[in-house]
C-alpha cells in the first residue's frame, strides 16, 4: 500500500505543477486551490489503477499456475 500511496504523490505532484505552469503561463495567475485539486484527485486516481493493475496481474498469475 505504501508503494501506491508514494507513486499516486509523485505523479499527482508532477501533473499538478505541470497544469499550474500551464495556467500560470497563459493566465499569469496561480491559483493554489487548483493546485491541490490536481495534486489530490490525479494522484489518488493514478495511486487506485496502480493497485487495481497489479491486483489483476496478481490474480492472472495465480491463476496460471
Amino acid at each position: 500500500m505504501n508503494r501506491y500511496l508514494k507513486h499516486g504523490l509523485i505523479r499527482g505532484s508532477i501533473f499538478a505543477a505541470g497544469m499550474a505552469a500551464f495556467e500560470y503561463f497563459s493566465d499569469g495567475i496561480f491559483n493554489p486551490y487548483k493546485f491541490l485539486f490536481h495534486f489530490v484527485f490525479f494522484g489518488a486516481s493514478m495511486g487506485a489503477i496502480d493497485y487495481y493493475q497489479d491486483k489483476k496481474k496478481k490474480k492472472k498469475k495465480n491463476s496460471e499456475k
